[in-house]
Formats: structure tokens, sequence, C-alpha cells
């Protein structure tokens, strides 16, 4: 699965895209001192790891059924959406600390990767 260039590019770039965030989000977090930015640290790994294992995951499903693609991109967006709603929600219910701060840091983060992963799916359907 590695062996292929634009998995291991993909991987690549979310680990770069990860490593600035983590650098920006300390940046912020030595000049903005009245937010509490230690749930973007943890945020950062999570929304990589997941963007990385489900790009992973169509990869590998669009080698085995190609016409299945289309199936198989929706329902794992769905899935990713869900469990990106159910982190919100668990973050608003129990930690309830820089809500705002989470809420921007999630999105920004989000439409980050999912930029990045659908540029790569395309690349890679392009040359499939």
């Amino acid at each position: 699965m590695f062996n292929d260039r634009a998995v291991r590019k993909f991987i690549y770039y979310s680990l770069a895209i990860g490593g600035i965030s983590f650098i920006i989000t300390w940046i912020l977090g030595k000049n903005l001192v009245q937010y509490n930015f230690t749930s973007v640290y943890f945020l950062i790994p999570f929304i990589m790891a997941v963007t990385i294992v489900l790009h992973l995951l169509l990869v590998k499903a669009s080698k085995k059924a190609p016409i299945k693609f289309i199936n198989n991109f929706m329902a794992s967006s769905g899935i990713k959406l869900f469990v990106y709603f159910l982190i919100i929600l668990a973050y608003i219910y129990f930690i309830k600390q820089d809500i705002i701060l989470f809420l921007c840091a999630f999105l920004s983060l989000y439409f980050v990767f999912t930029i990045l992963e659908i540029s790569a799916i395309l690349n890679y359907l392009k040359k499939n």
C-alpha cells in the first residue's frame, strides 16, 4: 500500500501540514496567553490520522473496484463527518472551555485536510 508514490506523497504532505499546524498553534499559544490551546494540540493529530486512514482506505477501494469508488467516497465522507460531529459535541458537552477557539481550529484543520485529501484523490484518479 505504501509502495504507491501518490500515497506516500499524501502522507508526507499530511505530516508537513500537521507540523506547520503545530508550529502555528504554538506561536498563537505564546502570543494569546488568555486562551488554552491544549485541545488544539490533540485535535491536529486526530484530524490528520482520520484523514490519512480514510484516504488509504479509499485508494485501496479504488484499486479493488473502481466502479464503486463514488459510493466508497460518499460513505467515508459521511462517516468522517459523523465522527467529527461527535467529537465537537463531546467537547462542547464535557469540556466547555474555549469553545470558539476549538471550533475555529477544528474548521480550519478540517478545510485544510479536506482540500489536501480531495486534491490528492483527484490526482490519483487522473493517473489511474
